[in-house]
């Protein structure tokens, strides 16, 4: 019986000491890994270098027509006939649309004939008024009426105009959404109209560069419907209030459309030529780390270790292509990382593979340009 109990308990202290020992060596394991050093990060590297920029200001705007209305029928009737086509360009005063106006023709053909009638009895009792034979205010009593008959008239003429639509001014327009014989109420949209050659490219600026722009300066437009296109445009007009809100203050620019590619409501990124060129120090954008408490690069510096890279925050300036510019932090000639940024951290073993670089060009071209 005590053989059988030390056989147990030198059973249960060999498991207990197994299971004890293996935890103390999946600790070891885990402590030594930990404490070794994590291995280089290979990273793709970059010179800060100098560069000549014009001075740049970059925004996005949306273009408008220089003149744009809906137009629409100023009464009701019914369509009797259509003189525009679809996309058709059109001359300033055009008639587009006619309304039926049987019952305003006939109004005015008779205030017509009255009117001619009351001009022969004015200037009939004025002759008589000037020889004495009627008193003078029989004459007055003609000029009146002849007055109130013409204005009458002038009135009539006014709403029998209304039953047609035209053109306010030049330009194009835009799908046709009547049809004949369509009755329309006042107000009912007929056809858009816009005048689009030139036409106006509306964008903003923040304050700070406020004295750098003025009226006449070079600005240019890409479009994504016309890739590798520069559209060249200039300042027609500043506003001369700065929004609040946003602390930017709006501009609009003009540009020559003569056949039509550029069209009210497009999207573009703008650029505008602000002065003569300058020296910047610029970096590949991949080289700039963008984080809420600020912009950072990190900088390689040569140890004892090897190679380590530092963060080091910087100010940042205009972008140009695949190059931003950085207005402090950095000096010329010092190496950054331009890639793998995803896993550095300050003081960090790196190697360097520049096998494939990311493209760090001022003025980039897509390989299906």
């Amino acid at each position: 019986m005590k053989t059988r109990m030390l056989v147990m308990l030198l059973l249960t202290a060999l498991v207990f000491g197994a299971i004890f020992g293996f935890k103390a060596f999946g600790r070891h394991m885990m402590n030594s890994h930990f404490e070794a050093p994590p291995p280089p990060v290979a990273i793709a590297t970059a010179e800060v270098r100098a560069y000549r920029w014009p001075r740049v200001l970059n925004s996005v705007g949306t273009f408008r027509a220089r003149d744009g209305a809906r137009l629409a029928a100023e009464v009701d009737g019914v369509v009797a006939a259509i003189r525009f086509e679809s996309g058709q360009s059109v001359a300033a005063g055009q008639v587009l649309l006619e309304l039926e106006a049987g019952v305003e023709q006939g109004r005015v053909a008779a205030l017509a004939a009255e009117l001619k009638l009351a001009r022969l009895d004015r200037e009939r009792y004025r002759e008589l008024a000037s020889r004495r034979l009627v008193p003078q205010s029989e004459a007055d009593l003609r000029d009146s009426a002849y007055e109130r008959l013409a204005a009458q008239l002038a009135a009539e003429r006014a709403l029998l105009a209304r039953k047609h639509v035209r053109a306010p001014f030049a330009g194009r327009l835009g799908i046709r959404q009547i049809s004949l014989g369509d009755y329309l109420k006042a107000g009912d949209p007929v056809v858009s109209l816009q005048s689009v050659d030139p036409i106006h490219l509306d964008f903003s600026l923040p304050e700070r560069v406020q004295g750098q722009v003025a009226v006449g300066m070079r600005v240019e437009a890409e479009l994504d419907a016309w890739p590798g296109q520069r559209f060249s445009g200039a300042i027609a007009a500043i506003e001369p209030e700065i929004d609040a809100g946003t602390r930017n203050f709006r501009l609009r620019a003009e540009f020559a459309n003569a056949d039509g590619r550029l069209m009210p409501g497009a999207f573009a990124r703008v650029r505008v030529q602000a002065g003569a060129a300058h020296e910047v120090l610029a970096v590949p954008m991949t080289a700039v780390r963008h984080e809420p408490f600020g912009d950072s690069v990190f900088v390689l510096n040569a140890t004892d270790g090897g190679l380590v890279v530092r963060q080091r925050f910087v100010d940042t300036g205009v972008a140009q292509g695949d190059l931003i510019a950085i207005e402090r932090g950095l000096e010329a000639g010092e190496t950054i990382a331009a890639a793998g940024l995803l896993k550095l951290r300050n003081e960090a073993l790196v190697v360097v593979n520049n096998d494939i670089l990311p493209s760090a060009e001022a003025d980039p071209e897509p390989d299906n340009r």
